[in-house]
């Protein structure tokens, strides 16, 4: 049997941050791999470290120490410019608060994504009414973002966040603003990308969403089990 490929791989990742109270470890020689095509879900107490985890493995933040692979190469030695290559073209994030612009459109919205990458008007327009329609949010496209409910915002976020497929999803509680039927519903479309291809990274507190996932690691005071 051919196993999947690694997509991502951390190798002994140290985070601190330096505090009022003194030099705080958020995470302590954290060893993961995941596999290309997973859907791993973090959980863990607040404080635990799962998101710093997270923004790690997005190359939101660099580690204090030791090394992260993507896709097989070795970002210890890339510039910041190189990472936001990366992050445009590979990785994509969906946050609890959305993160949208409120006085724009939903196709607006989506079509943001594209602002820093070499698409004309017509084609960025064309891919973000796909993405919105996969979404399940076709006859919402001129509607401001301010005027929709907190489940069709976070829709709309993923939108955004696929319009361009990225190989890697990193979802920071993407349900935990929203009530039980939005949440189903936005577990179900994660789901769904996850069936197409990509691989998701959430953190969660609600462990009623590790169904939707296909393995689960819980953070503890900045270290990992599972």
């Amino acid at each position: 049997m051919t196993l999947p490929a690694e997509i991502l791989r951390m190798r002994d990742v140290t985070r601190g941050f330096a505090e009022a109270s003194g030099f705080h470890m958020a995470l302590r020689r954290v060893n993961l791999a995941v596999a290309e095509g997973e859907f791993l879900a973090i959980t863990g107490p607040s404080g635990s470290g799962k998101t710093t985890l997270l923004h790690l493995a997005a190359f939101l933040d660099r580690p204090t120490s030791g090394r992260i692979w993507f896709d097989g190469r070795d970002t210890s030695s890339m510039g910041d410019s190189e990472l936001s290559v990366l992050r445009k073209h590979k990785i994509a994030m969906v946050f609890q608060n959305y993160v949208l612009l409120p006085y724009r459109s939903v196709l607006e919205n989506v079509i943001f994504r594209f602002r820093y990458m070499e698409h004309d008007r017509a084609e960025a327009a064309a891919l973000a009414r796909e993405a919105i329609a996969k979404m399940g949010l076709i006859g919402l496209e001129g509607r401001t973002a301010r005027r929709l409910s907190a489940g069709e915002m976070q829709r709309v976020a993923i939108a955004r966040a696929i319009v361009r497929p990225p190989r890697l999803l990193a979802a920071d509680e993407p349900t935990g603003n929203l009530d039980r039927a939005s949440a189903t519903v936005i577990m179900e479309s994660l789901g769904e990308l996850h069936r197409s291809g990509i691989t998701i990274l959430l953190v969660t507190h609600n462990e009623d969403l590790l169904a939707y996932t296909t393995r689960h690691i819980i953070c503890k005071d900045g270290t990992i089990e599972g």
